[in-house]
Parts: C-alpha cells; sequence; structure tokens
C-alpha cells in the first residue's frame, strides 16, 4: 500500500469492516488534488472512491452528503456507500462511476463525437437546474433569501481572495461595475441547483459517451444562466476552439430538457462573464502551478483582454 499519513491501518480496518471486505489497495486522484480522494479497491474485486475530510471541514462532509442524497436519482451521480467518523477523520465511501474523465479519455475519439459529447453535456446540465429551492446559498445550508445578496458575497470573498497579488490593481475597477449592475441579477424568484465547475475534469466518459458528474465542492443554488460562461469557454481548449458548434451542441442538449430565457442572458452575459473571470483569478496562482509558465501567460493574457473589454464598455444593455 502507499504510505499516507492520512490513512493508517486503524483508519482502514473500520471502513473495510462497513464495507464487509479488506481494503487491499488505494491510490490518490491526480485530479482534484485539492481534496483527498482515493480510487480503493477491496479484496472481493469491487472498487470505490473514498473522500477524506480535514478536522476543520465538517460543513464539506455534511454538504457532500446532502448534495449527494439530493441526487440520488441521477443515474450520472455517484452513489453513497457508507460514510462515518474514523481515528476521527470523517470519510465518505462512493460508488465509482465507470470510465475516465474527459481530460485522460481518448481525444480522437471524442472530437469525432463532439456534438454528441457536448449535447449530452448541455442534457446533463440541465437536469441539474431542474432542481428547485426556496432559499439560495449553500446547497447543504442555504440562508440568502435573493439571488442577489448571495452573489454580492460570493464575488466580495473573491475579491478579497485577489488582494495581494497581481491582480490587486482590478479590484476597484471590477467591484465598481458589479455594484453598479447589480439591478441586472435582481427579481429571480426560485434558485436553482448549480455545479459551478462543469468541465473536462469533472466529467466522466465510458465508450465515447457521458457517463456520469463528479466534485460538487462548489455546488450552490442560484441563476442557472450564471452557469452558462463557465460551460461555453470550458471546452474550447479541449475541441480545439470550435467555439460556435461548442455552444450549438451545449445548447441543444439543453433545450432538450428545459427552456432558456436568452432576452434575459443576454442582458446578463456580460455580469456572469466578469463574474467568471473574477473567479478565475482569485483562483489563479494555485492554477499556475499545475499548468506551464508559457500556458499561463497566454490564459492570462487572455482573461485581462476579455475583463477590460467589459469594463470599458459605455453601457450596460438595460
Amino acid at each position: 500500500m502507499n504510505k499516507d499519513n492520512l490513512i493508517q491501518k486503524g483508519f482502514l480496518e473500520n471502513i473495510s469492516s462497513k464495507l464487509g471486505s479488506e481494503i487491499v489497495s488505494y491510490k490518490r486522484f491526480k485530479s482534484g488534488l485539492a481534496n483527498f480522494v482515493f480510487l480503493i479497491k477491496l479484496k472481493n474485486k469491487k472498487e470505490y472512491v473514498l473522500k477524506i475530510y480535514k478536522k476543520n471541514n465538517s460543513s464539506k462532509y455534511k454538504n457532500d452528503i446532502f448534495i449527494l442524497n439530493l441526487l440520488s436519482k441521477n443515474n450520472f451521480v455517484p452513489e453513497i456507500i457508507c460514510h462515518g467518523t474514523s481515528n476521527d477523520k470523517k470519510y465518505l465511501v462512493m460508488s465509482k462511476i465507470q470510465g475516465k474523465n474527459m481530460k485522460e479519455s481518448n481525444f480522437q475519439d471524442l472530437t469525432k463525437n463532439m456534438n454528441k459529447t457536448l449535447f449530452d453535456i448541455g442534457k446533463l446540465s440541465a437536469n441539474l437546474h431542474k432542481i428547485k429551492n426556496k432559499n439560495f446559498g449553500k446547497v447543504y445550508n442555504p440562508k440568502y433569501k435573493t439571488w442577489e445578496s448571495f452573489l454580492s458575497n460570493l464575488n466580495k470573498r473573491y475579491l478579497n481572495k485577489i488582494k495581494g497579488t497581481e491582480f490587486e490593481y482590478l479590484i476597484p475597477k471590477i467591484k465598481k461595475y458589479l455594484d453598479e449592475n447589480l439591478y441586472l441579477v435582481k427579481g429571480l424568484k426560485k434558485p436553482s441547483f448549480i455545479h459551478d465547475d462543469i468541465q473536462i475534469e469533472n466529467l466522466i466518459v465510458y465508450k465515447n459517451k457521458i457517463n456520469g458528474i463528479i466534485d460538487f465542492d462548489r455546488a450552490f443554488f442560484g441563476d442557472p444562466l450564471y452557469e452558462f460562461p463557465y460551460m461555453e469557454t470550458s471546452f474550447i481548449y479541449f475541441f480545439n476552439k470550435k467555439e460556435k458548434r461548442i455552444k450549438d451542441s451545449l445548447y441543444k442538449g439543453y433545450l432538450s430538457e428545459k427552456k432558456i430565457d436568452w432576452k434575459r442572458y443576454e442582458k446578463l452575459k456580460d455580469y456572469y462573464y466578469l463574474c467568471k473571470y473574477l473567479r478565475h483569478l482569485s483562483g489563479f496562482k494555485y492554477f499556475e502551478k499545475v499548468i506551464t509558465k508559457k500556458l499561463a501567460a497566454t490564459i492570462k493574457k487572455s482573461f485581462l483582454f476579455e475583463i477590460n473589454k467589459i469594463l470599458n464598455k459605455k453601457e450596460v444593455m438595460k
């Protein structure tokens, strides 16, 4: 077995007893390094996914359990096998969705079936957005009465994260834009389930078909249109920048399950795109560590160009 200070003999024995078979091997997943997630193999040949939570992350543990129970009827989401506390560590064991994430899958085969793959992603996204709630915010404990109050708080956290970074000079301009145009996001009555990280690393492919979605760490209840800019740009580099075809296929799949208020999206588009870029800037320091310097410089240049394009527009469509 691999050595890991999180995984000790007593810890494994406790989980093995719950699973009814000994854990004979485990391996941490390459993607999602911010989390402690492992593929475990049992003596009875079964494979599961084990997620371990830090002591100060009990809210994340409760959130994950709540989300997986909420989405239990969705075949594209992992099933909870067991969960609990062992050796002072909280853990969650989930079913393993068959396949690999898009990043690790056969690129050529996915490119050949690009339209179908994107159609299925759009359809899956729409089905998640169909799940409604009374309040906005975190899935486990949504406490906000309005979408604008939650979004303002979310953007405030992202702005705080870029303090002390090379992007700090943008804070006054971005804050001014977001405050002055907050009226655009008002009026949403029923929040929808938002994954907020629909990208190639979190989509599982099996036999060249979308077979599942993982990593709900960012999920919340909010405006489904907020997710559109992220979806629109997440697959451009993967599918060789065929931007129009990507959007067309995604939205065809989405519209097969759920209507889109295009007029409202046109008004909100710049606002939500700026929110997306702000989020990217807030995590750019970590992002730079996992990609090449050349690619980081290219992406940073693109982000700053798009941000300035939005900020320099003379007026927002009313």
